[in-house]
C-alpha cells in the first residue's frame, strides 16, 4: 500500500489519489484492506514507520542519511527496531495507571 521506490510520480495510483503533485501516491485502496484486517486504522502504519518520528538531531541526521546512503537503510530500521519505535504499548499498564481496567470482550 506505501510505495518503495526512489522514484516519485506525479500519477496517482488509484481512483482515491489527487494527481498533479510529485510524490509516493499510497495505494488508498489496499490500506483500506489491510485496515478491515486488523481491525484499526492508520495507526498501525504511522507508529511503525520509521520516518514519523519527532524533530531533532538525531532524526534529522537519519532522514539525511537515508536520502544520500540508501544502502544503509536495512540498518537504519533495525536500529529503529532496536532502540524500540513503533512496539506496541501495553493498554493493560495503560488502563492500571488510571485504575479501571475495562472488561475483556470476546467476539
Amino acid at each position: 500500500s506505501i510505495p518503495f521506490g526512489k522514484e516519485r510520480t506525479w500519477e496517482g495510483k488509484t481512483k482515491s489519489n489527487n494527481p498533479g503533485i510529485k510524490k509516493w501516491y499510497v495505494n488508498v485502496e489496499t490500506c483500506y484492506g489491510f485496515w478491515v484486517a486488523n481491525g484499526s486504522e492508520c495507526s498501525n502504519c504511522i507508529r511503525s514507520c520509521p520516518y514519523n518520528k519527532k524533530d531533532g538531531f538525531m532524526h534529522q541526521s537519519v532522514m539525511w542519511f537515508v536520502q544520500h546512503a540508501p544502502w544503509l537503510n536495512r540498518l537504519i530500521v533495525k536500529m529503529d527496531d532496536l532502540v524500540g519505535y513503533g512496539k506496541q504499548k501495553s493498554g493493560e499498564k495503560f488502563w492500571k495507571k488510571f485504575g479501571n481496567i475495562p472488561p475483556r470482550r470476546e467476539y
